[in-house]
């Protein structure tokens, strides 16, 4: 149903009952009247046809306002899912990130244990082999004692 044509024909409705007349002459108001004061309808129908064209179109109005407002959140409600879209994206990359750098790390910390548990040429009994390093390097480059990867400066 049309609320515009409704009211309309409400409003329109309200012309058959005629004109509006002052409170006082309704109630009688004694000599010397003014003619001043609220304007209402003799009869009680005319006032509840006034008073439902009215409501509705205050409610409609209220209706309009809300769907604005509905529309302005729906709009910000896209543009932060968006962005969320894109921070998860962004955050899937930094975890990656973060387990590789892990994985390095482990294999950092395996490494210099593994390495710390082999003697180096200052400590092997070996003092004067040919696999010892020049220039004081703590790791021997193709010693047969030593089987754990090297590291280079």
């Amino acid at each position: 149903m049309d609320i515009e044509k409704l009211i309309e024909d409400l409003r329109g409705l309200l012309k058959q009952y005629g004109e509006k007349i002052p409170y006082g002459e309704l109630v009688g108001a004694p000599w010397p009247y003014s003619r001043s004061g609220d304007l209402v309808w003799q009869d009680p129908e005319p006032y509840f046809i006034e008073q439902a064209a009215t409501a509705l179109s205050t409610l409609q109005a209220e209706n309009e306002q809300l769907r604005g407002e509905l529309e302005y959140e729906q709009e910000h409600a896209n543009a932060y899912h968006e962005e969320c879209g894109q921070w998860e994206a962004e955050n899937e990359k930094l975890r990656a990130e973060l387990e590789r750098v892990k994985v390095e790390r482990d294999a950092y910390q395996a490494y210099f244990k593994d390495l710390s548990s082999k003697p180096d040429c200052n400590t092997c009994e070996k003092r004067n082999c040919d696999y010892r390093p020049k220039l004081g390097a703590t790791v021997r480059a193709n010693c047969p004692l030593y089987s754990g990867p090297e590291k280079e400066d």
